[in-house]
């Protein structure tokens, strides 16, 4: 997708991205307060994804510590349904995972439905994999995965 190109979102995306995440997520969906405080927190990193200067995705991750290490933790991947299965994810995961890279971070998680089976794929194709199992994560009987991955040290 050569007219796909990724940005730092701002306060002005929020409406924008709001409306991607109300319409990728039912019960899981977060609130404009969520996603505004996201778009303000210094430890948040937002993408945006445009084809053709059109918004089609976002991916929202945090910096955290874990463990006593700094980490990537990725929040939401949000695609529009539309513009699915044409590699807009992963770009816009790959290059969440460089500007992590870039603040030091050497892992990264992230949290997925057990029964997502097109997000896990797609997780696992990029390297994430499989470490806890999280019971009722997303609500009574909907368990969730943890899964993590190694990212590689950021070019001097």
């Amino acid at each position: 997708m050569t007219d796909l190109s990724i940005r730092r979102a701002s306060a002005e995306d929020l409406e924008t991205i709001h409306k991607i995440e109300k319409e990728c997520f039912l019960s899981e969906a977060f609130t404009k307060e969520q996603i505004e405080y996201f778009l303000a927190a210094p430890n948040v990193i937002n993408l945006i994804a445009e084809l053709n200067g059109k918004p089609v995705g976002f991916v929202t991750g945090s910096l955290e510590k874990y463990e006593g290490e700094v980490v990537g933790h990725i929040y939401s991947v949000d695609v529009l349904e539309k513009y699915r299965r044409r590699g807009v994810a992963s770009r816009l995961i790959e290059e969440l995972e460089k500007a992590f890279a870039q603040e030091g971070v050497r892992t990264c998680y992230l949290e997925v439905k057990v029964d997502n089976i097109a997000a896990r794929s797609l997780y696992e194709k990029l390297g994430y994999r499989a470490f806890e199992v999280l019971l009722n994560y997303y609500g009574i009987g909907a368990h969730g995965i943890r899964l993590r991955k190694r990212l590689s040290n950021p070019s001097p």
